[in-house]
């Protein structure tokens, strides 16, 4: 798989790399061939990364591979408990599908909450039901993967479920996954996900795109790559963790244990028949704050895990499909950086005269994440235009503030484990607006830069302006509804900047004109948004 990621972008880089460097070669004066040249270096890592989506959707449409299993009388005789790790977020429901396993194994809280409410519930639910004990500690030094090393090490069981407490598993999850344990190299199962059932009409939009990269994404890796423990909804073996030195105390524990248990010889086994549940975030409030977790999580990892695990026996394969998931979450502040050079490139008045080919190709690679939600949702088409527009501006929107972060903890910054709220927040807009100041002026600058030069300039400085008014989404207002009528503006603009682009590239610029108007009024984004 990775030799077909690599010999496409290769024979991108011959096949355009030549017109790509006489161009920038073509500059004249230091500031426009670094500007120019700097846009050629980032266009052909998008290329990869491009190829790279490209090739693993195809692959994930090829015949899977089944790991091996265990009878259920052999899982039957295995000794297992379920770790429920809790802050100040307890579920009643989930704690009651971990008692009712249909495997012999006690339920273990561990309660870290802070807020009384939640450790009262905790005692209520523990007294109420037999096989259930709670396990607390005196301070939440190393997060839930202190937690977690903290409990482990008190239980005896051989093998640990670990369930989030916004999960939903199924009476045979445990034995089912046990199963998996076929061979005494497997270190952890993690099972497949879908989104659960919930209200919040943020939530059942987007998280159609979380159960697609569930089924698209992460079976073939027991065939081709490398199996990521997620942290949730898995099963590990106590030997492994042992080996491990127990879970990294850092936010990413469960991308830092898979890749360290991987350096002892074991692996992980991605299971698709066991399906757990799990929720998305309920509104952008939410989606937020996990993905300042999720920026700050990867680029801790990156540096103190990554360069490790690329040391180890792993093969080739294995440390590739981590390295390039990893390093995508960062590369938002290329893609920042890229936007500024853009910028340049209109400023300094300079004209870059690429071939319809390069042209294409850049578009290929930049549609290539929605791939699979096109194949996979195509008989829904007015479902999948909402999902795409949607999407394009919230996932837009959160890129200064993965910059944001990513920087900070560069620069020595703590990581700090921002616990997702699991109900809608009433944070207000001007709240959201003081705590992202950096996203706001960000969409101020290419907003104004779009307006002048770049209809997709405009697209994302409309997604970094709306970011503050999102968390509007779920409510029922008028300022709400323009909110979600707004959301489709990015991607209306992104299409009409790459749709007259091509063609000025083929010499109809009298459209581009036209596009570019109706794409400044933004009415073209307002009438869809009444699909």
């Amino acid at each position: 798989m990775y030799g077909w990621v690599l010999s496409l972008w290769t024979g991108s880089l011959l096949l355009f790399g030549p017109e790509a460097l006489g161009i920038a070669g073509s500059m004249n004066g230091f500031l426009a061939g670094s500007v120019v040249g700097f846009l050629v270096v980032s266009v052909a890592v998008f290329w990869l990364y491009g190829i790279y989506n490209i090739v693993v959707q195809v692959f994930g449409y090829l015949p899977r591979s089944r790991p091996e299993k265990l009878s259920l009388e052999e899982a039957r005789g295995m000794d297992a408990a379920v770790l429920l790790p809790t802050f100040n977020d307890f579920s009643w429901e989930t704690a009651e599908d971990c008692v009712d396993q249909v495997h012999d194994a006690t339920l273990y809280i561990l309660d870290d909450s802070t807020e009384q409410e939640y450790r009262e519930l905790v005692d209520e639910f523990a007294e109420s039901f037999d096989a259930v004990e709670v396990i607390r500690r005196d301070s939440r030094e190393g997060f839930k993967a202190g937690a977690l090393n903290h409990a482990i090490q008190m239980i005896e069981a051989d093998y640990f479920a670990i369930v989030d407490s916004d999960e939903r598993i199924s009476p045979g999850f445990l034995r089912q996954a046990l199963r998996y344990f076929s061979s005494p190299d497997v270190g952890f199962v993690q099972a497949n996900h879908d989104t659960n059932e919930q209200s919040s009409r943020f939530a059942q939009l987007l998280g159609k795109g979380i159960d697609i990269h569930w089924d698209r994404y992460m079976p073939q890796r027991n065939r081709y790559g490398f199996v990521m423990f997620l942290g949730h909804g898995a099963v590990i073996r106590k030997e492994a963790w042992k080996m491990a030195g127990g879970f990294p105390e850092i936010v990413s524990e469960d991308l830092a244990f898979a890749t360290r248990i991987r350096e002892n010889g074991y692996r992980g086994v991605f299971a698709e028949d066991v399906v757990c549940g799990e929720d998305f975030p309920e509104d952008y409030y939410a989606m937020w704050k996990r993905h300042l977790k999720w920026s700050a999580g990867t680029t801790e990892y990156i540096i103190k895990e990554l360069p490790r695990f690329l040391k180890s026996r792993a093969t080739v394969t294995e440390k590739l499909d981590v390295a390039f998931p990893v390093l995508n979450l960062p590369l938002s502040t290329l893609f920042l950086a890229y936007i500024l050079a853009v910028t340049a490139v209109f400023g300094l008045g300079l004209e870059l005269d690429f071939s319809p080919g390069f042209y294409g190709m850049t578009v290929a690679t930049l549609a290539s994440p929605v791939l699979s939600f096109l194949v996979d949702m195509r008989d829904k088409p007015r479902q999948l235009v909402k999902f795409l527009a949607v999407s394009t501006a919230v996932y837009c929107s959160l890129a200064p503030t993965a910059v944001k972060k990513i920087v900070e903890i560069l620069r020595g910054g703590d990581a700090f484990f921002h616990t997702t709220p699991k109900q809608e927040n009433g944070v207000h807009v001007s709240h959201q607006a003081r705590v992202m100041p950096f996203t706001v002026v960000s969409g101020v600058f290419v907003s104004l830069v779009g307006l002048v030069y770049d209809l997709p300039l405009l697209a994302v400085g409309s997604a970094f302006l709306l970011a503050p008014a999102l968390i509007l989404w779920n409510r029922e207002s008028k300022g709400s509804r323009w909110v979600r009528r707004l959301a489709w503006m990015p991607l209306t603009f992104l299409l009409l900047g790459v749709v007259g682009t091509g063609l000025s590239i083929f010499g109809y610029s009298d459209f581009v004109t036209a596009a570019g108007l109706a794409g400044l009024s933004g009415l073209s984004g307002i009438q869809l948004a009444r699909v």
